[in-house]
């Protein structure tokens, strides 16, 4: 198996972090995705306009972690792991059976649907915002300094 880089204990352990990054900005994603669910349904009067607090959540911390994630990484890839995690954890919530019948989102309704778009322009958005903030790759496949 080859690397780009070198095989040294350096280069192994910034792999490492690297890998262990992604990750764990993966699960931050799921945890986001559960936090703003249940406040999907959550709305606030602005007028004769009804904002869902979860979509509004989700939009912003999508976007902000996907951003932060490129910036801190220098990847531009690692802007779509926390929308993915986001994403995993609520279509768990709206398919997985719960005992008891309970429910976290609701199958339809104007909040829940505004919730999903928020949340993937969202992620989007953090990819969108990557391409400024973190360098391009070079054609070895590291990123640029």
């Amino acid at each position: 198996m080859s690397h780009d880089l070198p095989n040294h204990d350096d280069d192994q352990a910034g792999r490492a972090y690297y890998y262990g990054a992604l990750a764990m900005l993966f699960v931050l994603g799921l945890v986001v995705g559960l936090f703003t669910a249940l406040q999907a349904t959550r709305l606030v009067l602005f007028g004769p306009l009804h904002v869902s607090v979860g979509g509004v959540a989700a939009l912003v911390v999508n976007a902000g972690l996907g951003a932060g994630a490129a910036w801190a990484l220098r990847s531009r890839d690692a802007a779509l792991l926390p929308g993915a995690g986001w994403f995993v954890a609520v279509l768990a919530l709206l398919m997985l059976p719960r005992p008891g019948g309970d429910v976290v989102l609701p199958d339809g309704g104007g909040a829940v649907i505004a919730f999903m778009l928020l949340g993937i322009v969202g992620a989007i958005a953090g990819r969108l915002i990557a391409t400024r903030v973190a360098p391009p790759a070079s054609p070895g496949g590291a990123a640029r300094r």
